[in-house]
């Protein structure tokens, strides 16, 4: 993960996605854990190293859990990762 907000996150990899296409996402953030959180591939941008650069929006509404629930936890996320970029 390079870059993430309670909306979505920017992530490389290896594999050749497209943008619309959907993902499940697991994240994992000290105590904070979601599972196949649903999200989609809004934009992408090939690398001079051959990866890929991908960002992605989270969906909420197709997704398992609770609407407010998700937006609780992506906050939580959002916080703890904020926190450990400036405390590092």
């Amino acid at each position: 993960c390079l870059n993430f907000s309670r909306t979505g996150l920017q992530f490389d990899c290896t594999q050749r996605l497209q943008a619309g296409e959907k993902l499940l996402i697991d994240i994992h953030v000290d105590d904070v854990s979601m599972r196949e959180l649903a999200a989609e591939i809004v934009s992408l941008k090939s690398l001079d190293s051959g990866l890929y650069c991908y960002g992605a929006r989270f969906c909420l509404e197709s997704s398992r859990m609770h609407k407010d629930e998700i937006y609780h936890c992506l906050l939580l996320i959002e916080d703890k990762l904020k926190s450990k970029q400036l405390y590092g």
